[in-house]
């Protein structure tokens, strides 16, 4: 019972903190040391790799986040986050083959998360396959109307297609949903030029 207490206060203590502090990197290596702590206790909830995995993402080790995902992996051959995650690893790394692969599990695992068609389609942007891209733009669109960076990577693909009406649109309605990102607000003064 024990360990069970201590493993669900770790998992509130890391939600809390992302959903406070994010881009703290103190916050990440903390979180990263509570969550090695409870895999070294022998953790079999692949959800623990997976969120270490993340924070390792988020700052930059992406050869420890694949680790942490292939354990997540092995723990839940079918746990669409592990791949998502790693797929976001492979297009931080610019490997978009891979990205690709694991993006495409993770979507086939759950076919209702808007970031694993958001990532498949930057990765697809990223190979010069703008039609697919914006195919993809548009599912994570419609599964999250407000998801403000769908409509923004849409627009670079428009844009990349000549399509600098449609570019725009898509900036105007990204500024509207997130109004304080001053990149968002610069390529739709781009876009309007």
């Amino acid at each position: 019972m024990k360990r069970v207490c201590i493993i669900f206060i770790v998992v509130i203590s890391l939600f809390s903190s992302v959903i406070c502090c994010a881009n703290d990197k103190d916050k990440y290596e903390e979180n990263i040391k509570n969550l090695t702590f409870v895999i070294e206790k022998g953790t079999t909830d692949n959800k623990m790799y997976e969120a270490r995995a993340f924070f390792q993402y988020l700052l930059g080790r992406y050869d420890k986040a694949v680790d942490d995902t292939v354990e997540a992996i092995k723990l839940n051959p079918e746990s669409a986050d592990a791949y998502k995650i790693r797929g976001m690893v492979y297009v931080a790394k610019e490997d978009y083959g891979k990205a690709l692969n694991d993006l495409n599990k993770a979507i086939r695992f759950n076919p209702n998360d808007p970031e694993s068609y958001l990532n498949r389609g930057i990765v697809e942007k990223g190979t010069y396959n703008f039609e697919r891209s914006i195919k993809d733009f548009d599912k994570a669109i419609e599964l999250a109307p407000d998801f403000a960076f769908a409509y923004f990577q849409r627009g670079h693909a428009k844009l990349n297609l000549k399509d600098k009406k449609g570019a725009y649109e898509d900036y105007t309605k990204a500024v509207k949903l997130d109004p304080s990102n001053k990149e968002y607000k610069r390529f739709q003064d781009f876009a309007k030029s």
